[in-house]
């Protein structure tokens, strides 16, 4: 089948005008083929008649064209859009049926497009993706970005992870089925995808999450004042309270294995110590009592290594997610948080506290060339990226495994609580009166979001295996991507 240009002029004029050539076109072309004399007079009816006459055949012989030409184009076809869409396979999916028309067209257009040729650039999806009524957040020609949390015999570790393009698109309206349709029939290969939409509200309560973490199953479980433990539903629909062996203590963190995601554990106020999880959050077992600080931060490194940190600068670590003993620290500021990346941990605390482990939190050291005096209240990490956050919308990013640190230029005054990164590139903060900033090109940027709260957020982490951030804070409200 041959077809037009589908990047030609598609403008409503193009379209529509040749309709519109109808036989009083045509009339003065017949007139002016008669001998020119009295015998003709303009106003004879018969005249008149046998003019229309002729020029109906030459006017509709003209719309057929118009008609023809615009069914040759996938753009714009209409007559023949069934047709079209049968030769080239479409729709791809079942439960991916365009709703409208124009979306088919759409649709078809860009099959088209890529059965001619493309090389998957920012440009490309650019374009690909506002047809499709989504925008194009970032695209990124990846490094490998894979760590082994435990063996490195699952999934992950296939020969499709050393070089992998990430493309993240928010969808407002848009129909998601039919854009990750499209995507997943025209990307390359070891092309990963993430869409969201704008943030929501998803659930609210009584009590403060001060804790969050996603598990490789697809729950969020989060946890906060009181004692209180919560795990979503897969689909979002519903958080259950998930009944717990403690105490009215306040839990402060929870931590989870990224790709085994069963073994989770939990810390807060020293005289309520550990609960510990197997089994992906449903049933839980109070453990040891660690110290008599508080402990606000907790990490999993590789197989079942814990690490948690809290007040006077205190860090407890396990090897069995069982048996836990003090580590020695080098600072007495309290440390808010620790996260784990590709070889290392890094842990952040008062007054610009750094500390930096690169065996696995059996020993750290103290990062003294950041250049920031004030709190850092939270820090994540993923792969040699890691991003720490704190007072007044600090923003500390390091891209050398946590060696050093540089100030990011930050959107936001607010306290940043909370901060969460992810395998795509796209990191997220969260903190006082409900504000969300986020960066799509691994932390080097930022920009602020519009959050669908006020609330103070303590706490963020990314939705596996969507890619989606959650966050929580005061009054239990949760929001998502």
């Amino acid at each position: 089948m041959a077809f037009l240009d589908i990047e030609g002029d598609q403008s409503p004029c193009a379209v529509t005008c040749w309709a519109s050539v109808t036989h009083r076109a045509y009339e003065p072309v017949f007139m002016d083929l008669l001998p020119r004399g009295p015998a003709w007079s303009p106003m004879d009816y018969n005249l008149q008649a046998l003019k229309r006459a002729f020029a109906t055949e030459p006017s509709r012989i003209d719309r057929a064209v118009f008609t023809l030409q615009r069914d040759l184009n996938p753009a714009t076809t209409q007559l023949l859009l069934d047709e079209w869409e049968a030769t080239y396979g479409l729709p791809e999916c079942d439960d991916a049926v365009p709703s409208s028309d124009d979306m088919r067209r759409a649709v078809l257009s860009l099959k088209v497009k890529a059965q001619v040729g493309h090389d998957q650039t920012y440009g490309w999806w650019l374009d690909s993706l506002a047809v499709l009524g989504a925008d194009l957040l970032w695209w990124e020609n990846g490094d490998q970005v894979m760590t082994c949390i435990d063996e490195c015999t699952d999934s992950l570790a296939d020969d499709e992870w050393p070089f992998v393009n990430w493309l993240g698109f928010q969808y407002d309206g848009a129909d998601l089925a039919v854009i990750n349709c499209f995507i997943n029939h025209g990307k390359l290969g070891g092309t990963k995808t993430a869409g969201y939409q704008p943030w929501t509200k998803v659930h609210e309560d009584t009590g403060t999450i001060d804790g969050m973490v996603g598990t490789a199953s697809g729950y969020v479980i989060a946890v906060g004042s009181t004692g209180t433990v919560k795990r979503s539903t897969a689909d979002w629909s519903t958080w259950d309270l998930i009944s717990v062996p403690l105490g009215t203590g306040n839990i402060r963190a929870v931590a989870a294995g990224t790709y085994d995601g069963e073994t989770v554990i939990t810390v807060g106020e020293a005289d309520i110590g550990t609960l510990i999880s197997l089994d992906g959050g449903a049933t839980w077992d109070a453990t040891k009592l660690l110290g008599t600080s508080e402990l606000f931060g907790i990490c999993r490194g590789p197989d079942l290594i814990f690490v948690a940190v809290g007040d006077l600068g205190e860090i407890w670590r396990t090897t069995d997610a069982d048996t836990w003993g003090p580590i020695v620290s080098p600072v007495t500021e309290r440390l808010h948080a620790i996260a784990n990346g590709a070889g290392y941990m890094v842990a952040v605390g008062e007054t610009g506290t750094v500390l930096r482990s690169d065996d696995d939190g059996a020993t750290f050291s103290d990062i003294t060339n950041i250049a920031v005096t004030t709190d850092l209240y939270g820090v994540d990490a993923y792969g040699k990226i890691a991003v720490a956050v704190g007072v007044g919308g600090w923003i500390q990013r390091s891209a050398d495994y946590g060696a050093t640190w540089g100030a990011v230029d930050s959107p936001t005054t607010a306290d940043l609580h909370a901060v969460t990164g992810s395998h795509h590139g796209r990191w997220t903060a969260v903190g006082v009166g409900g504000v969300v900033v986020q960066s799509f090109d691994n932390g080097e940027t930022w920009q602020a979001m519009t959050s669908p709260t006020t609330i103070d957020l303590f706490a963020v982490t990314e939705h596996w295996p969507d890619g989606h951030a959650v966050a929580g804070g005061d009054d239990w409200v949760t929001i998502k991507e």
